[in-house]
């Protein structure tokens, strides 16, 4: 599974609509829905890099992350 198809997934389960980057990276965690390749737990960051490297997908402002 991709991080922006896993991100999908929490913010789904998390309730739709914005969710905090922080708690969309420990859901991720939490649920092991994706594995970086040197096997550290995802940071907030990268939720942030992935939001802007797919803006058709998501939107991001004041912390927060939803799908468009």
């Amino acid at each position: 599974m991709t991080l922006h198809e896993a991100m999908t997934i929490a913010i789904n389960e998390l309730g739709g609509g914005k969710q905090r980057m922080e708690d969309v990276a420990n859901y991720i965690n939490e649920h092991k829905l994706y594995t970086r390749g040197d096997g550290a737990p995802v940071p907030t960051n990268q939720i942030s890099a992935r939001v802007h490297q797919y803006p058709n997908l998501f939107s991001r402002g004041g912390g927060y992350v939803w799908h468009n």
